[in-house]
């Protein structure tokens, strides 16, 4: 079973390459697939519906907006993204292999 968010998807080198335009959905799509794929996805969310709240989570405005304007460090923000993520997007006990 993987765990994505514990597997440095949410680093800083990580948010980098997603973070452009073409890239950011595509990648998001990727990650919420892979969940699927594994019974990680939280049963409530479709993969369209989880891939477009993942998307909005990760978006640069939203990191600016902490990072800068609220004084956030960047190593609290991919912290606190990552436990938001996790929450909101994957099951509370693992699907069984």
């Amino acid at each position: 079973m993987i765990d994505l968010f514990n597997h440095g998807l949410f680093c800083t080198h990580a948010l980098s390459l997603l973070w452009n335009e073409s890239n950011l959905l595509k990648g998001c799509q990727r990650v919420i697939e892979m969940l699927d794929e594994e019974g990680q996805l939280a049963t409530e969310w479709s993969i369209d519906n989880a891939t477009d709240a993942l998307w909005t989570m990760l978006l640069v405005p939203n990191w600016e907006n902490l990072t800068i304007k609220c004084g956030w460090l960047v190593t609290d923000y991919v912290k606190w993204i990552t436990q938001l993520a996790k929450r909101a997007l994957m099951s509370e006990s693992p699907a069984s292999s």
